[in-house]
């Protein structure tokens, strides 16, 4: 899965089996941020969660997201919101 727009993507309540994937978060053609939103108790395991410059992760709502043998590799920015929960 690749997001790079300034529209970005919301993953809201699912689980993703990323296994030896990589998701990758940003936008080379733009200033503006490719944004993430994780949110609804979604899940990701596996793989390679990839936040370049250009990119950003959000994790909202109080059920927030759970990473389970995820590698992050982050050069962007990681925002979790008040009351959010990433375990």
């Amino acid at each position: 899965m690749h997001v790079e727009t300034a529209a970005g993507a919301t993953l809201d309540g699912v689980t993703v089996d990323n296994k030896s994937a990589t998701i990758e978060v940003d936008d080379v053609t733009s200033p503006a941020l490719a944004k993430l939103t994780l949110k609804g108790d979604t899940a990701i395991t596996g793989g390679i969660l990839s936040i370049g410059i250009a990119g950003m992760l959000e994790v909202s709502t109080d059920f927030g997201a759970t990473l389970t043998g995820v590698d992050v590799e982050n050069s962007g920015a990681i925002e979790v919101d008040g009351g959010a929960l990433l375990p």
